[in-house]
Parts: C-alpha cells; structure tokens; sequence
C-alpha cells in the first residue's frame, strides 16, 4: 500500500504545429507506521527514588505522526509525571513509578511501540540543593527550547548528544598523559 502525496503535469503547446510535450510526475511513498531510532531511544534507564528522571525514545516516519506512552496499560497520570510528545519527566515516589514505560508511534497507517525499563537506582543520593539546581537547569533548558520552537524532544536529543560528547572527551582525556 502507498500513500499519494503528490502529483505535479506539465503540458507544453507550440502555435504553428500543435506539439504536444507532457510530463507528469507522481509521489507515492510507502504506507507504514513509523520506526523507532533505537540508537539514541535507551532501552533502559536507572533512577534514584525522589529524583527527576527524564527519557524520551525516537522515531521516523515519512507522513506525520504522533507520541503517546503507556504504562501497565495505561496513560501515567500523576502530578509526578510530565509527558511531552516523545519525552517523560517524572520523579519516581514509589516502587510502582518503576517498570515499563512503553512509547507509542503513531501514524495514519499503524502504530510503533518500544518499550524502556526505569529501573531505581539504590546509590544514595545527593544533597537538596544538587537536585534543586539539576531540576532547575533542566527546566529552563526545556522552557528555552519551546520558546524557540524546538520542543522538549529536541531538547532531550542535544542533551543525549552532549552527554555523549562529554563523556567520550573525558574518556579521552583519561587516556592520555599530558606532560
């Protein structure tokens, strides 16, 4: 099955011998669901209990589509939970926030899942004014993305990204002795 998204004809005429020349273009692309990048969506994430986690999972389609997530079957409706398009806020309170967390990618022509596990972390955790600050910067990282338009999603993505980047400089660094 194929979805028509565009059809574009020309028709060229001369006055002296009715020449005819016509080109016609159809744009069909095919009619699946969207797929999910799993190579920046984690599978899994750790957590300390009363600390804001954020995870999100991407995906791709070539017609517009949509987010959801699901939880034991269910839309996580808490004051704890914040859910923006492909990405979860929350700070887990109680063992029954961790589990499954299953995003949905939809589209007229079917729905994706993938599933990402948040796991608690039994590290202890730091100070009031550590979280505090984390919280904070996070917020505004978030709050100056959808001003610009960009989104929470995007915000989380350039965060992955800079995580990332950081942690292969660092590993880099380690590496090498520096005299």
């Amino acid at each position: 099955m194929y979805n028509l998204v565009g059809f574009y004809s020309k028709k060229i005429s001369t006055v002296a011998n009715v020449l005819l020349i016509s080109f016609t273009f159809v744009f069909v692309l095919p009619a699946v669901p969207p797929s999910i990048i799993e190579d920046v969506s984690p599978s899994s994430v750790t957590c300390e209990m009363q600390t804001l986690c954020t995870f999100s999972c991407h995906a791709t389609s070539v017609s517009p589509f949509n987010y959801s997530w699901t939880k034991d079957g269910q839309v996580p409706d808490s004051d704890d939970v914040k859910i923006m398009n492909n990405v979860i806020v929350l700070t887990p309170r109680h063992a029954e926030d961790y589990g499954v967390y299953v995003c949905h990618a939809t589209n007229s022509f079917g729905s994706t899942t993938y599933k990402i596990t948040l796991l608690e972390d039994h590290k202890s955790s730091g100070t009031i004014q550590e979280f505090s600050e984390t919280h904070m910067e996070h917020v505004k990282g978030i709050r100056l993305f959808s001003s610009l338009g960009l989104g929470a999603e995007k915000f989380s993505y350039v965060k992955y990204i800079t995580s990332i980047f950081i942690t292969v400089l660092t590993q880099m660094a380690t590496e090498h002795t520096y005299v």
